[in-house]
């Protein structure tokens, strides 16, 4: 699951744990989060109601993606995460 917020918003989340990232590991992590929001369809690509959409060969590992911007992320209370069958 991936939060897409600014890095001012991302590194405040940080201080607010107590976690930290040094600046390069950060700058690394936004880099690689940049590549991975490349590689994702736009808003609105054209899909038909209900299609499973294939994950980017780059992230073919990955079993789904779930992305949430500011808005949707207020709707979330909770993720539960299980085995796929």
């Amino acid at each position: 699951m991936l939060l897409d917020v600014g890095a001012d918003e991302a590194l405040a989340g940080q201080e607010a744990r107590a976690r930290w990232a040094s600046p390069r590991v950060f700058a690394r992590h936004r880099r690689g989060l940049d590549r991975l929001l490349r590689a994702l369809p736009g808003p609105g690509a054209a899909h038909p109601a209900g299609a499973v959409v294939p994950v980017p060969r780059p992230l073919a590992e990955t079993a789904s993606i779930v992305l949430l911007d500011r808005i949707s992320r207020e709707h979330v209370a909770a993720a539960t995460f299980g085995r796929l069958p």
